[in-house]
C-alpha cells in the first residue's frame, strides 16, 4: 500500500489534517512512521529537517530562464487583464502632457499624434522641461507639460 493510499485509512482529530513521515523517510509506509500534525507542526518540522528552505527554493526557481519567462508573462498578462497598470496607476507613469483644448495626453498618445518614436517623445519631453520649444509638441498643440515624479511644470511660449 502506497502512503497516499494509507492516509486515506487514518483518522486524524485536534485539527491535525497533515501527515508527517516522523523519519523523513518517504519511501518508509509502515504507519508507526506516519502521524497526524497540524500545519504548523508540518512546516517546523519540514525547516528543521531541511525540506522547507523557502529563500533557496526561490532562488533556484529564478535561476531557471524558462520559469523567469513564463512568469513574466503571466505577471504581465494579470497586470493588463486587470487593467492595474494602465495610465496614472502605472507606476512608471510621469508625464501630464496638456494640450490646449484641455486634453491631458499619455506619451503613447503624443507618439501617435508626432509620429515619432517612443524614445524620441520622451527624450524631447525632456528637452521642452528643461526650456527648448520642440515644433512637433506645438503642432501637436501641447500647452504644458508636467513632469510628476520631479515636479517640473513648463508652460508652451506662446
Amino acid at each position: 500500500m502506497s502512503v497516499k493510499n494509507f492516509h486515506d485509512y487514518l483518522v486524524y482529530a485536534d485539527g491535525r489534517i497533515y501527515s508527517n513521515l516522523t523519519n523523513n523517510n518517504h519511501f518508509n509506509n509502515n504507519a508507526k512512521n506516519l502521524e497526524w500534525v497540524t500545519c504548523k507542526e508540518n512546516n517546523r518540522r519540514a525547516r528543521e529537517n531541511g525540506f522547507n528552505n523557502v529563500s533557496l527554493s526561490n532562488s533556484n526557481r529564478w535561476n531557471c530562464e524558462e520559469f523567469r519567462k513564463k512568469t513574466a508573462q503571466n505577471i504581465s498578462a494579470g497586470q493588463i487583464a486587470s487593467g492595474c497598470f494602465s495610465g496614472k496607476k502605472n507606476p512608471r507613469y510621469r508625464f501630464e502632457i496638456h494640450c490646449e483644448y484641455g486634453k491631458i495626453y499619455m506619451m503613447s498618445e503624443l507618439n501617435a499624434l508626432t509620429g515619432k518614436s517612443l524614445t524620441w517623445v520622451y527624450n524631447h519631453i525632456v528637452e521642452f522641461l528643461n526650456g527648448k520649444d520642440v515644433p512637433e509638441f506645438k503642432n501637436c498643440g501641447i500647452s504644458s507639460i508636467i513632469d510628476l515624479k520631479g515636479k517640473v511644470n513648463r508652460l508652451s511660449k506662446a
